[in-house]
């Protein structure tokens, strides 16, 4: 996708906004900030890894 943004369920948006959605929708939490790279994966590594790299 690029410029930081991904797409997820068909929603566009960056890695942030989108994990605490989902965090906060599936997993019960009640989160008001996240880093999203933290939480999602691309073939099975965490974006957290692949930035650094």
């Amino acid at each position: 996708m690029g410029g930081g943004k991904f797409e997820c369920r068909g929603e566009i948006a960056r890695t942030s906004p989108l994990a605490k959605k989902y965090l906060n929708m599936y997993a019960g939490m009640n989160l008001t900030t996240v880093n999203g790279n933290e939480y999602w994966y691309y073939k099975g590594r965490k974006l957290t890894t692949l930035r650094k790299n």
